[in-house]
């Protein structure tokens, strides 16, 4: 076990360990991103700067996921096609979620906006 002569001590070497922490999932998630997608850091960052940071669906920025630490810069996933493997463009959390359920098919899709028109409030 670490012994500390001071509070100080102790606070820096948390500062530390967090600083580390956080370094080393940035540095995975990008890993991660290049071997899932093929996308190297920059041309994830050249589609989010292309896309205004906003997710090419709904327009939103995205938003954090609850216990997830989300250090990426706008917090948007990238989409890719499941047959092909070719990225798409990046969308938000729920846009993601809303392809990912319908298993991106355009019938369910067509079916789900002309149930919601029919049950307009």
């Amino acid at each position: 076990m670490v012994q500390y002569n001071t509070m100080k001590d102790k606070d820096e070497n948390l500062d530390f360990c967090n600083a580390t922490h956080k370094h080393s999932y940035i540095s995975q998630r990008w890993s991660n991103i290049k071997r899932t997608y093929g996308l190297t850091k920059e041309e994830y960052l050249e589609l989010l700067y292309k896309q205004n940071q906003r997710c090419a669906i709904c327009g939103s920025k995205g938003q954090k996921r609850k216990g997830r630490q989300r250090i990426l810069p706008g917090n948007l996933e990238v989409d890719h096609d499941h047959k092909t493997g070719k990225v798409r463009e990046l969308l938000c959390m729920q846009c993601n979620l809303l392809l990912g359920t319908s298993k991106d098919n355009r019938i369910i899709l067509t079916s789900a906006i002309r149930y919601l028109s029919r049950h307009r409030t």
